[in-house]
């Protein structure tokens, strides 16, 4: 019987390879709160469904093609609706920057990318309280919020692009920002200040 050991290959290194594509959703800070759009559209549809109620009195047919009319009408502008966001693709040294709702990317060399930044601002949201027995409804306005999106910055004359028009909230565009520069440091990209050379 042996008793030599078996060979064993030396453990290879793990070779990590950056991913291609990053996708990033985004959330606009400036839109209405999702309850507000919520509200909103219950109230809607106690509207339509008032309305088709009231035609359905006089003409019953004619109600019911009014009703077929807007749910057709409902689901194609609800496929429509583009939730914002962009789409990083990185390939042979080249960068793709593909925004929601938009089949044409912007195209730079990753060496053309001087910088990643966030561009801020504060907003104040407005809401409406109505009491029972008010008139009209009181305004109120909240504090200062800050908001920002992400700027690429590139070499020469060309003009910095917005990966977003809408902003997000503070903490949430800072943890997008914080995702596009890994992203674009695993392919290997470094911002201008970490560049060595003249």
């Amino acid at each position: 019987m042996t008793t030599t050991t078996p060979y064993r290959a030396p453990a290879e290194e793990e070779v990590r390879v950056a991913p291609p594509r990053l996708v990033v959703a985004w959330n606009d800070a400036e839109q209405d709160s999702r309850w507000k759009i919520y509200l909103r559209g219950y109230y809607a549809l106690l509207l339509v469904l008032g309305l088709l109620g009231a035609v359905a009195l006089a003409s019953p047919p004619l109600a019911a093609v009014m009703a077929v009319a807007l749910v057709v009408y409902w689901l194609v502008r609800r496929k429509q609706k583009v939730a914002p966001g962009f789409t990083l693709d990185v390939a042979d040294g080249v960068l793709a920057i593909t925004r929601a709702g938009s089949d044409a990317a912007e195209v730079v060399r990753l060496s053309e990318v001087r910088d990643v930044e966030v561009e801020r601002k504060s907003i104040q949201r407005v809401s409406f309280h109505q009491n029972a027995f008010d008139a009209v409804p009181t305004t109120q306005l909240s504090g200062d919020l800050d908001v920002g999106r992400i700027v690429v910055v590139y070499e020469g004359d060309r003009p910095r692009a917005r990966l977003t028009e809408e902003y997000a909230a503070g903490f949430v565009c800072m943890e997008r920002f914080g995702k596009v520069r890994s992203f674009l440091r695993k392919h290997g990209w470094k911002p201008v200040g970490e560049r060595g050379g003249p």
